[in-house]
C-alpha cells in the first residue's frame, strides 16, 4: 500500500501538540482522514504514546461516531499488519470499544450516568418521547394556568389582556410552551430569562443604552443602503451622460450626490462616535428637505426619451429608497423609553411563569424519573460547571475529573457547536488539549440552534501556527481540495469572492479561503470535466417561437403544462437523456476502479434541491417519459401507507369500536375482504346505526335478511374484534400489534405484495415505535393511538426506502442531506426558487442574543404594533438565514467532484441582466445591499459573473463546442434557451424513444421467430438441462439448530432424509387440559422455560436473600398465567429451582449490569446469510449460492468494557462425563450467533458459552 503524502499544512495538523488548536477545513481537504491519523499518531507517539481510551472523539450524528470508529480500527489494524508483534497496538485495539468516540448527546448521558447523585438523580433514568414530553409540558402548563387564575395573580392576567383571543388562552399557553423550548438550548435559561426581562427596565439605563442598543445598528443598515443607492444613481447617470439634451437632469442628481455623500460623512463620525447622532439627525434632516431643482423633457428623439424614461424609473425608485433609509433615523430615545417601559410588565411576567413553569415541569419529570433531550445536556452541565459569586463558568470537581482522563478532546464539525455544547467540552479540557475542526462555510444547521459564532470567534482570535506567538491557542488552514476539477473550484471561488462578506454572509471569503484544486485526474482528449455549465430557460413567450412548433393533438397538451418547474424538468431531462446517448463525443467520467474514464452511468448523477420535497414528485413524473431511472427519498407519507393505515384503523376500533371509518376501512381490507357491495347489504339493513352496532344487531337477529354468507363473514369480524379488544388489557401495545400480525397474517402477506420488503419493513416500524412507546408513562392502547394520531399530524416520518447504494438510477437530495457527500455530477436545481423569509406574524420573537421582540398592545390607546426590537430581531434573523443560504449553496456547489450543472428559470433574461448590473460597480463588486437584497441563489451567481468576457470554448456535457467566460482555469458556460426550443427538444426526444421501443420489439419478435424445426425447438425446451438442479432440494433457509443436526450426521443420505421428512407438529394445548389430559415432553417442557427466561424481569432481582428471589420468581410467573401467556399447566413445569440458583451466579452479576445499563438483549432473532457450499461441501453447488441462516439467541448483553457477552440456556441432561459432549454438540450453533452478532454489530464477542441449568453453570465454548 503505497504511503499517504500530506501536505505541509495536513502535517502540521497532524503533528501539532499542547495546544488548543482550530483547524479550518474546506470541502474535500481531507479532514476526517487527517484527523484519524493525529488519533493514529498520538497513539504510537514513541516519546509520549496515548491509550484509545484517554481520548474523547466528539462528532454530531450516531452515524458518523461509527464511521469514525471503524476508520480508526481500520488504521489501527493496517498498522498491526506492518507490525503485528507491536502489544501497545494490541492493546488498542481492545481498548477501541470502549473508547469514548460518541456523540455530545451520548457524552452527557454517560456524564449523568456517572454523576446522577450529584443532582439527586437515580442513575436508572429514562429519556422521554418527545412527542410524550410535549403533551406532559402541555398538562403542566394548563394545571399551572388554573393556578394562577385561581391566585388572580396579576402579572398573569395582564398577559391574558394582552394575548388572549376569542375567549381561548390556547395563544398564549403556546406563547409560553415556545418561550420555555427557545431558552432551553441556553446554557443558563432562568439568566436568559432575567437579562432579557431586565433590557426592558428603563429605571437601570442610561441614553447612550439605546444609543448602542438600537440606534448604532439602524445607522449600520442606513450606511450600508446609501452606498448602494449612490452606486446606482451613479451607474444610472453614466447612461445619459452623453445626451445634451439630458444635462441640467444630469446637474440635478450630482447636485443630489454631493448632498448625499456629506449625509454619509456624518454618518460614518456617528459611527465612530456615538456623541454624534444630533449632528447625523441635522444632516439627514436639511438632506431630505432640500430642493434639487425640477426637470422636464423638451421635445428630442424617441431614443433619448426611451432611455430618459427608463432611467428617471430607476432613479425615482432609487431616490425614495434613500428618503425611506435615511428617515429611519427619525428616532427619539424618549420614545424607546415610553415603548419599553409598556413593553416591561409584560416580558418579566413572561420571563417569571416560564421559570415557575420549567420547576413544576422538573418536579412532574422526576416522578417518573424521566428526563427530556434538553435536562440531558443541561444537568450535565450542573456536574460539570460551577459558577463563582462574580459569574465566572470554572469546571467542576468531577469536570476536573475528566480533564485527569483525557489526554486530549477532539471535536469534530465544530462549526455546527451551539453555546451549551462549547461549555461543556471546554469543562472537560484542559487549556491546552482540545482540537476542533469544522469549516464555518458549511454551518447549516442553524434551525438546530448551531451557532457558527463560536467557530468565527477563534478563527479570529486564534494565532497561526507560523506566528512566532507564546500562546496556547492556534489555528491552521485547510484549503487544498482533493475532490474537485480546478473548474469548479475556481468557479466556486469567484462566487464566493463576490458574495461572502463579514456584512453579508458573517465570514469575508478572502485569499485565503480560497479552495486550492489538488485533486489529479488522468489527461485525457475525450470529453471530460469542463466548465460550470449555467442551463437557463426563459419562460418570456414569444409567438414567432411559437409559430415553429408543430403541436398535433398528442402534443398540445403538453405543451400548455410547461411552466414553471415542470420546464426546468424537462430541461434537465433533456440534458440527461442526450448525455445517456450521445455516441459521437459522450460525457465520461474517471472511475478509480478501472484507473481510467468510462462512459457517464445514471448512478454518476445527483440532483441537488434547497427542499425538494414538493418537487419530487414533478420531476419523477418527467423523467418516467424519458424513461430515466430516478430515486427521491420521501419525506413524510409513512401513514399513508395503505398497509401501515390498515394496522392503525384495527388498533383504532379494538380501542374504540364505535368509529364508522376505521372500522369500515378494516373490513373492506384484505383481512376481512368485505366488498363494496357486501357493506352497502350491511347498511341497508339500518341507516341510522353506529355500524359496529349494526353487526351486532345482524348477529343476535336471526330474522333478519342477509346472505348466510355475509353473515358467516360479519361473525369471524366480530369474533376476532372480541378477542382482540380482550387481549389489549393483557398485553402491551407492541405485543398487541405483534399478535395482529401472526394472528391475521397480514404481515407475511404484504411480504408478497409488490415491494413487499418495503412493506414489512413499514410494519416493523410502527412495531418498535409501539415497543419505544411502552417504555413511558403513558402505557395503553388509547394512548398509543392518541399519540400515533398527534405524530402523524406532523407529517414528518417517511416511509421506508430500501434501496442499494450502487443502484443505477439519478438521486434526487437536499443539499443539507448532500453534506459529507460528493458526487461525479452535480445538478443544482431549482436555482430562482425564492428564499422563504417568512414574514413573522407571532406576538413574540426570540433571539439568542437580542432576546424578547414583542408586540406591543397599548391599552388605553386600544392599538398595538410592532416594536422597534422586534422589527430588529426580524431584521437580524433575515440577515442570519441569508448568510445560512450562502452557505447552504456553498456546500452545493462542492459536492462536484467532475461536473457542476446549474439550472434554473427567468421570466425575461435581458430584462432581468440588466437589473443585475445595478448595484455592481466598474471592477465587478457587488453592494452589500444587494447581495443582502436578492433572495435566490441564480441571482447571485448571474451576479458574480456579470463581468467574465468570453475568453475560448470548449466541449459542455453535450459533447458541443461552446465559448465560455472566465479565463484558463475559471470557466462558465451560460445557455439560455427559451421554452419553445425545449419543447421542440422534448418532442424529437419522445418521438425517439417511442422509435427504440417499437425497433426493440421488432427484435424481440425477429429473435423468437428463428428458423429452427418444430422438433429443435421442443428439444431446447424440454430437454434442457437446469443449471442450477444441485440446489433444487436445498432450502431457502435454515435454522441454526438444523444445521446443528446436520453437521452431526454427516453422510448424504441422512441430509436428504432430513429434508424429505415431516415436520414434527406441535401438540396442540388441549391435549394437555382435562382429566385425561397428557403429560409435557421434555422438548415442551424446555420451550415453555426458555419463555419464562424471555418474560422474566430481571430488574426486580437486586438481593441476593434467596427466599425474596423465589418469591418474586413466583410472583413473575404467576402474572404470565393471570395474563393467559401460558396456562397453568405450563406454568407448573416450570423448575424454580434452576432459576433461583442461576440468578444467584456470577454470570447473572454482568446480566443485571448490563440490564441497568440497557445494554441487555433477551431472545433477539436473527437472519444471517452463509454460503450455501460452506453446508454441503462435497456437492458441485456455486459460489454465489447462498442460504438464509435464521435463529433465536437467547441472551447476549454489553459488559462495562463495552465488549459482547452471548449466551444460550440448555435444559439438557448434563454431567461430568458428557459435558465435552454437550459442549461439542452445541459449538457450531454458537459459532454461527458469533458471526451474526459480529457482522450485524460490528462489535467483537469476547465471550460465548452455555448456561447449564442441569449442573447449575456457565460453560464457555
Amino acid at each position: 500500500m503505497s504511503e499517504v503524502k500530506w501536505t505541509k499544512e495536513q502535517k502540521q495538523v497532524i503533528d501539532s501538540r499542547n495546544t488548543n488548536l482550530l483547524v479550518s477545513a474546506a470541502a474535500g481537504s481531507g479532514k476526517t482522514a487527517v484527523l484519524i491519523e493525529r488519533i493514529i499518531e498520538l497513539v504510537l507517539d514513541e516519546k509520549n504514546p496515548i491509550d484509545i481510551n484517554k481520548l474523547l472523539v466528539v462528532t454530531f450524528t450516531k452515524l458518523a461516531a461509527s464511521e469514525m470508529r471503524e476508520r480508526v480500527s481500520k488504521a489501527i489494524e493496517n498498522k498491526l499488519e506492518e507490525n503485528p508483534e507491536n502489544e501497545h497496538l494490541q492493546k488498542q485495539l481492545m481498548l477501541l470499544s470502549g473508547a469514548d468516540i460518541t456523540t455530545i448527546d451520548s457524552f452527557c448521558k454517560d456524564v449523568l450516568k456517572s454523576y446522577a447523585h450529584l443532582v439527586n438523580l437515580d442513575n436508572n433514568i429514562k429519556v422521554i418521547d418527545p412527542s410524550e414530553n410535549e403533551v406532559l409540558a402541555k398538562e403542566v402548563m394548563q394545571e399551572l394556568f388554573e393556578e394562577l387564575y385561581e391566585n388572580n395573580d396579576e402579572n398573569f392576567l395582564r398577559l391574558v389582556d394582552w394575548y388572549v383571543k376569542k375567549n381561548t388562552d390556547e395563544g398564549l399557553l403556546q406563547l409560553l410552551l415556545n418561550v420555555n423550548n427557545f431558552v432551553n438550548s441556553h446554557p443558563f435559561p432562568d439568566i436568559w430569562l432575567n437579562e432579557k426581562a431586565e433590557f426592558f427596565n428603563t429605571s437601570t439605563k442610561d441614553d447612550n443604552f439605546y444609543l448602542e442598543n438600537y440606534i448604532l445598528d439602524i445607522a449600520k443598515d442606513v450606511d450600508m443602503d446609501l452606498e448602494f443607492f449612490e452606486l446606482s444613481i451613479k451607474n444610472n447617470l453614466k447612461k445619459i451622460e452623453n445626451y445634451p439634451e439630458l444635462e441640467k437632469y444630469l446637474n440635478i442628481y450630482n447636485t443630489l450626490l454631493d448632498a448625499l455623500s456629506v449625509v454619509k460623512e456624518s454618518l460614518k463620525t456617528f459611527l465612530k462616535d456615538n456623541t454624534k447622532f444630533d449632528e447625523l439627525k441635522k444632516s439627514s434632516y436639511e438632506f431630505l428637505h432640500s430642493d434639487f431643482g425640477s426637470f422636464r423633457i423638451s421635445k428630442c428623439d424617441e431614443e433619448v426619451k426611451e432611455i430618459y424614461n427608463k432611467v428617471k424609473k430607476e432613479i425615482d425608485s432609487l431616490k425614495d429608497g434613500i428618503k425611506e433609509s435615511l428617515e429611519s433615523l427619525n428616532l427619539n430615545i424618549e420614545n424607546i423609553k415610553i415603548e419599553s417601559d409598556l413593553i416591561y410588565p409584560y416580558v418579566r411576567a413572561i420571563s417569571d411563569i416560564v421559570i415557575k413553569f420549567k420547576e413544576k415541569f422538573w418536579e412532574r419529570k422526576q416522578k417518573f424519573n424521566y428526563v427530556d433531550f434538553a435536562d440531558i445536556e443541561h444537568l450535565a452541565l450542573e456536574i460539570l460547571v460551577d459558577i463563582d459569586e462574580d459569574g465566572n463558568i470554572k469546571p467542576s470537581k468531577a469536570a476536573l475529573e475528566y480533564q485527569e482522563k483525557y489526554a486530549e478532546v477532539f471535536i469534530d464539525e465544530y462549526q455546527d457547536s451551539n453555546l451549551v455544547q462549547e461549555i461543556l467540552l471546554s469543562a472537560v479540557a484542559k487549556e491546552n488539549n482540545r482540537f476542533m475542526v469544522g469549516d464555518v462555510k458549511q454551518s447549516i444547521y442553524r434551525f438546530r440552534q448551531a451557532d457558527p459564532s463560536i467557530f468565527m470567534e477563534k478563527y479570529e482570535n486564534y494565532y497561526r501556527v507560523e506566528d512566532d506567538i507564546d500562546s496556547f491557542n492556534r489555528k491552521i488552514m485547510l484549503y487544498a481540495n482533493f475532490r474537485s476539477r480546478k473548474e469548479i473550484l475556481e468557479g466556486t471561488n469567484l462566487v464566493f469572492s463576490k458574495i461572502m462578506k463579514k456584512e453579508t454572509g458573517e465570514l469575508d471569503y478572502t485569499v485565503d479561503e480560497r479552495l486550492n484544486p489538488m485533486a489529479s485526474f488522468k489527461e485525457s482528449d475525450e470529453n471530460v470535466g469542463g466548465a460550470v455549465e449555467i442551463l437557463l430557460v426563459d419562460e418570456k413567450s414569444d409567438d414567432e417561437d411559437e409559430d415553429e412548433i408543430i403541436l398535433t393533438d398528442e402534443y398540445s397538451e403538453d405543451f400548455e403544462e410547461m411552466k414553471s418547474f415542470r420546464l426546468e424538468c424537462i430541461k434537465i431531462a433533456n440534458t440527461i437523456y442526450n448525455m445517456m446517448n450521445n455516441k459521437e463525443n459522450p460525457f465520461k467520467v474517471y472511475d478509480k476502479n478501472l484507473d481510467d474514464y468510462r462512459k457517464v452511468d445514471y448512478k454518476d448523477i445527483v440532483i441537488l434541491m434547497r427542499s425538494p420535497s414538493n418537487n419530487t414528485k414533478i420531476l419523477e413524473e418527467v423523467f418516467l417519459e424519458y424513461n430515466i431511472p430516478i430515486y427521491a427519498e420521501s419525506t413524510g407519507g409513512y401513514f399513508d401507507t395503505f398497509e401501515v393505515d390498515t394496522i392503525i384503523n384495527l388498533l383504532k376500533i379494538i380501542d374504540n369500536p364505535m368509529q364508522d371509518i376505521p372500522l369500515l376501512s378494516v373490513m373492506y381490507s384484505p383481512i376481512y375482504n368485505f366488498t363494496p357491495t357486501e357493506l352497502s347489504q350491511i347498511r341497508l339493513v339500518d341507516r341510522e346505526l353506529k355500524f359496529y352496532e349494526l353487526l351486532t344487531k345482524i348477529l343476535a337477529d336471526e330474522n333478519i335478511e342477509i346472505r348466510a354468507s355475509i353473515r358467516e363473514k360479519i361473525s369471524k369480524f366480530i369474533s376476532d374484534l372480541k378477542l382482540f379488544i380482550e387481549k389489549k388489557t393483557l398485553v402491551s401495545a407492541d405485543e398487541l400489534i405483534w399478535f395482529l400480525y401472526n394472528y391475521t397474517g397480514y404481515y407475511n402477506y404484504v411480504g408478497l405484495l409488490d415491494m413487499g420488503d418495503q412493506r414489512k419493513t413499514n410494519l416493523m416500524l410502527l412495531f418498535e415505535k409501539a415497543k419505544n412507546y411502552e417504555k413511558n408513562s403513558y402505557k395503553g392502547l388509547f394512548n398509543f393511538v392518541n399519540y400515533i394520531r398527534k405524530i402523524s399530524l406532523k407529517s414528518d416520518i417517511s416511509e421506508a426506502k430500501l434501496i442499494s447504494e450502487d443502484a443505477n438510477v439519478v438521486k434526487i437530495m437536499s443539499i443539507h442531506k448532500s453534506k459529507g457527500l460528493e458526487f461525479p455530477i452535480v445538478f443544482l436545481a431549482n436555482t430562482n426558487k425564492k428564499f422563504n423569509f417568512r414574514a413573522d406574524d407571532s406576538n413574540l420573537v426570540l433571539h439568542q442574543k437580542l432576546g424578547f421582540g414583542p408586540v406591543v398592545y397599548d391599552m388605553d390607546k386600544k392599538t398595538s404594533f410592532n416594536s422597534i426590537m422586534k422589527k430588529k430581531i426580524e431584521k437580524f434573523k433575515k440577515n442570519e438565514q441569508i448568510a445560512e443560504e450562502m452557505r447552504l449553496l456553498y456546500v452545493a456547489m462542492t459536492r462536484a467532484k467532475e461536473k457542476l450543472i446549474i439550472t434554473g428559470r427567468v421570466k425575461d433574461y435581458e430584462n432581468l441582466k440588466e437589473e443585475i448590473s445595478t448595484g455592481i460597480d466598474e471592477r465587478g463588486n457587488i453592494s452589500n445591499y444587494k447581495i443582502l437584497k436578492i433572495n435566490n441563489y441564480l441571482d447571485w451567481i448571474l451576479s458574480s459573473i456579470d463581468n467574465l468576457t468570453v475568453y475560448g470554448n470548449s466541449l459542455n456535457c453535450l459533447g458541443r463546442e461552446e465559448n465560455f467566460l472566465g479565463n484558463e482555469d475559471l470557466k462558465f458556460q451560460l445557455n439560455v434557451n427559451t421554452k419553445t426550443e425545449e419543447f421542440i427538444e422534448y418532442q424529437r426526444i419522445k418521438e425517439e424513444i417511442k422509435t427504440n421501443e417499437i425497433i426493440s420489439e421488432e427484435a424481440d419478435i425477429e429473435v423468437k421467430q428463428e428458423m429452427r424445426t418444430v422438433k429443435e425447438f421442443l428439444e431446447d425446451r424440454f430437454n434442457k438441462e437446469y443449471v442450477y438442479k444441485n440446489v433444487l432440494n436445498k432450502p431457502s433457509s435454515i435454522t441454526v439448530s438444523e444445521i446443528k443436526k446436520m453437521i452431526q450426521e454427516e453422510d448424504e443420505e441422512k441430509h436428504q432424509k432430513y429434508y424429505k421428512e415431516n415436520f414434527v407438529l406441535k401438540t396442540p394445548s388441549f391435549i394437555h387440559q382435562g382429566e385425561e389430559k397428557v403429560g409435557f415432553n421434555s422438548a415442551e417442557k424446555g420451550t415453555i422455560f426458555h419463555l419464562a427466561m424471555q418474560l422474566l424481569d430481571f430488574s426486580k432481582f437486586d438481593t441476593e436473600d434467596v427466599s425474596k428471589i423465589r418469591k418474586e420468581v413466583k410472583l413473575q410467573i404467576n402474572s404470565f398465567v393471570e395474563k393467559n401467556i401460558m396456562s397453568l399447566d405450563e406454568a407448573e413445569t416450570i423448575n424454580i429451582n434452576w432459576i433461583v440458583k442461576f440468578i444467584q451466579s456470577d454470570i447473572f452479576k454482568e446480566i443485571y449490569i448490563a440490564n441497568k445499563s440497557e445494554k441487555l438483549f433477551k431472545e433477539k432473532a436473527i437472519d444471517y446469510n452463509i454460503k450455501l457450499k460452506n453446508l454441503f461441501k462435497d456437492e458441485n453447488i456455486s459460489e454465489d449460492e447462498k442460504i438464509m441462516v435464521v435463529g433465536i439467541i437467547d441472551l447476549f448483553f454489553e459488559n462495562e468494557n463495552g465488549e459482547i457477552i452471548l449466551l444460550d440456556y440448555k435444559t439438557d441432561y448434563v454431567i461430568k462425563e458428557n459435558l465435552e459432549e454437550v459442549k461439542e454438540r452445541y459449538k457450531v450453533q454458537l459459532d454461527l450467533y458469533k458471526s451474526a452478532i459480529e457482522d450485524i454489530s460490528g462489535k467483537k464477542v469476547a465471550k460465548k458459552g452455555l448456561y447449564l441449568f442441569g449442573i447449575n453453570k456457565f460453560v464457555e465454548i
